[in-house]
């Protein structure tokens, strides 16, 4: 189910048993880039944030993020009063690395994280989530997530949106410098990746439509990941290392060591939103969601293709790209959404680990 991944500073638990998991979530504009060998193994997974038009075409500004839940952290108190407190770096054309750091040694001697790596459940490139024959209906996709709930599936694939935009400008991953669509990378080289957490609405799940459907077959439909990532065991005698350096420049980098809690889940989040919200309004006294606007946004990935996807835009000259559309739901109370999908994840082809 996974594929493994062995070199220096491979995770592996301590014989004893104490280890905690370390989380990489991930959310909004994120490209997904799976980084493979000669033998379609994965070694890498490139998490891009995409950067917003220069000319100011969209609405919403994203602010690409790393966050960090102090709650998780060794010596945080432990009554609740931290609630959900995060610290917050913001990211700049910057690439964001992680390492693994023996309790006592200098930051100098850290170690990559590297280890087993892979997908969780059915979610392999090429597998299809499971759906809801109905769409305003939630219960059949809160029994497929039950059963899946971890699956990397949940993040939709380009292929299955449109084949010919599946496939990122390698450049993108392999420049040390890339073009200024790339606002950060995240490069992950450990872990099972899969689904945290999908947008909801309420009680509900989010389905979305990605419109228009270019070609003769049936649109894709489904639920979306509004949180995806990896998760990796790790030895407790050690730290974890966050790097964040400028692309072209590795020596200007920042650094944070994290130490988790004893046999808990350190969790960093990495996220590139904007304010898109979930709002509701009286219709013949009734409460429901309001029509949503198309997610605009989503037309970014499609600039991520080689000469920023000029020949797919020939070839559907007459149409526009597909963007996910939020189906409308009926609430089960008067609150507000949570963990919407308005800035969603895509997956894009493996580019050549060597490339």
């Amino acid at each position: 189910m996974t594929k493994k991944a062995n070199g220096p500073g491979g995770v592996q638990p301590a014989g004893n048993g104490d280890s905690y998991t370390f989380r990489v979530s991930f959310s909004g504009l994120c490209a997904f880039v799976p980084r493979v060998d000669s033998a379609h193994s994965l070694k890498r997974m490139d998490v891009i944030l995409v950067a917003d038009d220069d000319k100011e075409a969209y609405a919403e500004i994203h602010r690409p993020v790393v966050g960090i839940y102090v709650k998780n952290l060794r010596g945080a108190a432990d009554n609740g009063d931290l609630g959900d407190t995060m610290a917050f770096f913001e990211l700049d054309r910057e690439d964001v690395e992680f390492f693994r750091l023996e309790r006592g040694k200098a930051t100098a001697e850290a170690e990559k994280l590297v280890g087993s790596i892979g997908y969780l459940g059915n979610g392999k490139l090429g597998s299809k989530p499971l759906l809801s024959a109905t769409i305003t209906d939630s219960t059949q996709i809160a029994q497929d997530f039950k059963q899946q709930q971890a699956d990397f599936c949940w993040v939709p694939r380009m292929k299955r949106i449109l084949p010919e935009a599946s496939r990122i400008d390698s450049r993108l991953v392999v420049d040390s410098i890339p073009a200024n669509i790339v606002k950060a990378r995240a490069l992950v080289s450990s872990g099972d990746f899969g689904s945290h957490q999908l947008g909801r609405y309420n009680a509900g799940f989010v389905v979305a439509q990605f419109t228009p459907a270019i070609k003769a077959n049936a649109p894709v439909r489904q639920a979306i990941a509004h949180w995806a990532g990896s998760d990796t065991p790790v030895d407790s005698k050690y730290d974890i290392l966050v790097r964040i350096s400028k692309m072209g420049k590795p020596e200007n980098k920042r650094e944070v060591v994290l130490r988790a809690r004893d046999e808990s889940t350190l969790e960093v989040r990495i996220s590139n939103l904007c304010c898109g919200y979930y709002g509701s309004e009286d219709v013949n006294g009734l409460k429901i969601l309001r029509n949503l606007e198309p997610d605009d946004d989503f037309q970014r990935f499609y600039d991520l293709l080689p000469d920023q996807g000029a020949a797919m835009r020939q070839k559907y000259s007459r149409l526009p790209q597909p963007i996910p559309v939020d189906y409308p739901a009926l609430p089960e109370s008067e609150t507000g959404g949570v963990d919407p999908v308005r800035c969603s994840g895509v997956r894009f082809k493996p580019v050549d680990f060597t490339a």
